[in-house]
């Protein structure tokens, strides 16, 4: 009978710890490179904490922001491939070996016809392009989409000069990054590659005539005090997207993995709120600084569009130089644009 006991016990209590050990979470860390204060942080910790509460608490996902645990914006793919992280965010043209298709919905020029942050529109043509061009999908087979995040257009402005037509922003010095740069190019000005955290002093000290940012971005980092002048235009954006290792996310329980995918909703929404906020913000903290806002003719209009046509040529040359099906995706893509405007 103490035998019995003995091996009873034994059996209750590795039934326990095998329970304890079972009722653990599973751990995810997601990375990005913003402070978690501004909406782009703090949606990423909005949406871990969905999943973990809509998971009843069997996963948990810490948010490394700020560059904490990547460094370096272009490296958010191969981190995650790698086993860096279990889930990033970055911007697509920070990795144009991967989502060089994709940067095609960011360009200047393409007039959607639902303006930001009403874009449903937008995501419809987006997820049918994925459908008809699976080349997208292979260049990002080692990864799981979490969820899009559609920014701002992006906004022209100068401490001095005033630009109302494109002929006026030719030969100034202007910060641009990734597609901003050929954008530059197109219209005649001079791109410097100067990242947003360091725009505020190469404005404030003559080192650049311009930039193109949000309001939100400018709101956080201040520049609105060293800037004057605010052109919109439809200049594009720099929209970028949520992602997770493949095999990590193929390790985990189906209902999980259902959990996961069915909270891409969320975390689209959730970013589109909170973005507005921030850009409401931006917009009417330089409205209280009596800053001057271009309201544009349509014939000025008309002169944007036509300036900025080109660079659907200057994408299309570069992807088909990466053996892309550039053209029919921007055909398919102005088609899609067309039949639901």
């Amino acid at each position: 009978m103490k035998k019995l006991s003995i091996v009873l016990i034994a059996m209750i209590l590795v039934s326990a710890f095998s329970t304890t050990v079972l009722a653990q979470p599973i751990k995810l860390r997601f990375a990005h490179n913003y402070p978690p204060h501004t909406a782009l942080g703090k949606t990423f910790t909005n949406w871990a904490q969905k999943v973990m509460k809509d998971t009843g608490g069997r996963v948990e996902i810490t948010v490394y922001g700020a560059g904490s645990l990547v460094n370096k914006p272009d490296e958010f793919y191969d981190a995650t491939v790698g086993g860096i992280t279990d889930m990033a965010y970055g911007q697509l043209n920070q990795v144009m070996d991967h989502f060089a298709l994709d940067t095609g919905l960011t360009l200047a020029g393409l007039e959607w016809p639902h303006p930001w942050p009403n874009v449903d529109v937008r995501m419809r043509v987006y997820n049918e392009l994925r459908q008809k061009f699976p080349i997208m999908q292979e260049k990002q087979k080692d990864v799981v989409l979490l969820y899009d995040i559609i920014m701002a257009p992006s906004v022209f402005h100068s401490p001095k000069k005033i630009v109302r037509i494109p002929n006026e922003i030719k030969e100034l010095r202007v910060a641009a990054t990734g597609w901003q740069v050929t954008l530059a190019d197109v219209l005649g000005a001079k791109p410097a590659g100067i990242p947003g955290p360091d725009r505020y002093l190469a404005l404030e000290r003559g080192v650049i005539d311009g930039s193109w940012d949000l309001y939100a971005g400018m709101f956080a980092m201040k520049i609105i005090e060293v800037t004057n002048n605010f052109l919109e235009a439809d200049f594009g954006d720099s929209s970028g997207i949520a992602i997770m290792n493949k095999n990590r996310f193929n390790a985990l329980p189906p209902d999980i993995q259902k959990i996961i995918l069915d909270n891409r909703g969320f975390g689209e929404q959730d970013w589109l709120r909170m973005a507005l906020e921030e850009t409401k913000m931006g917009r009417e903290a330089a409205m209280k600084r009596n800053l001057n806002f271009i309201t544009l003719t349509p014939e000025e209009k008309k002169l944007w569009r036509d300036a900025l046509i080109p660079l659907r040529e200057e994408w299309i040359k570069k992807q088909e130089a990466r053996g892309l099906p550039a053209r029919a995706f921007m055909n398919e893509m102005l088609r899609l644009t067309k039949q639901y405007r």
